[in-house]
């Protein structure tokens, strides 16, 4: 009798279903880490159509990309492709400035099933859903569907053509394009600030752990990363960084000098393509517009004192004036489209009015109390010539006794000299109105660039703000 008993309870064991573990296997970290490393990148997600996905042993976390250009309520959710209840937790990420970050939304069992769903609202930018099993050993397929509401919800029009090709392979053989240079990247300390970050983004597009460029460049194969610059027939410049991982080839496409992807290159075709050729002229800038890479100046002008900060230079011509160089005595004297430059140190001559810009800092901010660093607020001048003939302050502070105060502004060339330094009749008066030309500088070093204003409370209790500054500044050529 014992033995039949002991039968049906083995019988019984076998029969009853495997228990759901107590923990989740592979659960992320917090913190810039959280990715999943290396999902399965299954591409493009198009919102409101379902796709079917498998996990396997091999392929055990699989992640789909969307982007919204609005704000928008979506819902993802997994749900049965034939092999039954399929136990999957869904994961959703958005891209940073370093990467996908930690998730914004994580769900694991919906209602009386294994299935996930995820619903938020969200605003313009790109998102990834990442899915994978809530145990190491979970495998089967499932179908994953979505709904989207809202302005930023894709558009049902078909998307416009790349205007870069359909792979890395084609953008290089395109007659739309000339290369302008070609380069393999070993060292980052060849490349400028705007390229370190350009490659650094490139291959986070693949490796989602590195922090920076360095980092970047040693995770690829052979620790080289191919950098080729290119200028379509309409003028537009792009960057595309390429490296190898594995035996696929990856990377991203810049439009010129900034830090916007134009394309994606994933085992070697090109993605999330936002490049459009539509066979019409760009409008091109005209003279004082701002210019760049991508912002174009007109065929007769060119783009002068570019600075990366800033991300611009100006549309400049490089006509000389009738009247340039002449001696003056005001800006009128000079004529139209041209300055009396040099007046506040005592000489002046006429110059093109694009060698004087005004640039601002609006922002009020607090000045510590007694900390010998200060506050620092900084402008990025650009567009001008190459040196300064004049420097004109306008700033506003306040505090209860601005004789505590100095004030100091450093050029680009870091030469840092005194504006305000406590003056007796400024304890008399709890406003500082910082106006005129700024002595101390020698007239031969760079203008485009940044400059930084510093004030220093020099005494304890009492505190101030500085309400915000400008600067007006004529240049020449050196």
């Amino acid at each position: 009798m014992k033995y039949r008993f002991f039968f049906f309870l083995l019988a019984a064991a076998c029969a009853a279903p495997e228990a759901k573990p107590a923990t989740e296997s592979d659960v992320p970290v917090d913190g810039a880490f959280d990715s999943f490393r290396n999902p399965t990148d299954l591409g493009e997600l198009t919102l409101g159509e379902a796709t079917q996905g498998e996990l396997t042993r091999r392929d055990q976390f699989l992640a789909w990309t969307f982007s919204l250009t609005d704000d928008a309520t979506v819902s993802l959710f997994t749900s049965d492709a034939g092999d039954g209840e399929v136990d999957t937790v869904a994961y959703l990420y958005q891209e940073g400035e370093r990467g996908w970050g930690r998730y914004l939304e994580r769900n694991d069992d919906f209602g009386d099933s294994y299935f996930s769903r995820v619903t938020m609202e969200l605003g313009v930018g790109r998102y990834r859903i990442l899915v994978k099993g809530y145990s190491s050993r979970t495998e089967g397929r499932f179908t994953l569907d979505s709904t989207c509401d809202g302005p930023g919800c894709p558009s049902d029009e078909p998307p416009a053509a790349c205007g870069l090709g359909t792979t890395y392979r084609e953008l290089l053989d395109s007659s739309a394009f000339t290369i302008g240079s070609r380069v393999v990247v070993r060292d980052v300390a060849t490349l400028d600030a705007r390229q370190s970050v350009q490659l650094f983004r490139a291959v986070q597009t693949t490796y989602t752990e590195v922090t920076n460029a360095s980092e970047a460049l040693m995770a690829v194969d052979g620790a080289e990363v191919n950098l080729t610059e290119l200028r379509h027939r309409d003028g537009r410049i792009v960057r595309a960084y390429e490296f190898g991982a594995g035996d696929n080839s990856y990377g991203a496409v810049f439009y010129g000098d900034t830090t916007e992807i134009a394309a994606r290159i994933v085992d070697g075709d090109l993605m999330d393509c936002t490049f459009v050729d539509d066979g019409s002229a760009p409008e091109l800038g005209l003279e004082g517009d701002d210019c760049n890479d991508t912002l174009l100046c007109s065929a007769d002008l060119r783009c002068n004192g570019f600075v990366a900060e800033a991300g611009f230079g100006k549309c400049i011509s490089t006509e000389r004036l009738p009247n340039e160089g002449a001696d003056c005595d005001s800006d009128a004297a000079c004529g139209e489209g041209a300055i009396c430059a040099g007046l506040t140190r005592g000489y002046g001559l006429c110059a093109p009015a694009w060698m004087r810009g005004s640039f601002a800092d609006a922002e009020s901010v607090a000045i510590p109390d007694a900390e010998p660093a200060g506050v620092a607020r900084t402008i990025a001048a650009y567009g001008l010539a190459t040196v300064d003939t004049d420097v004109v302050i306008a700033a506003t502070i306040r505090h209860a006794f601005p004789g505590d105060l100095l004030v100091t502004l450093t050029n680009p060339s870091d030469n840092e000299v005194v504006v305000f330094d406590g003056q007796v009749n400024a304890w008399e008066d709890e406003n500082v109105v910082l106006t005129g030309p700024v002595s101390g500088f020698s007239g031969d070093e760079s203008v485009n660039g940044v400059w930084t204003l510093r004030v220093i409370d020099r005494e304890a209790r009492d505190v101030g703000t500085l309400e915000g500054w400008a600067l007006t500044i004529t240049s020449r050529w050196d």
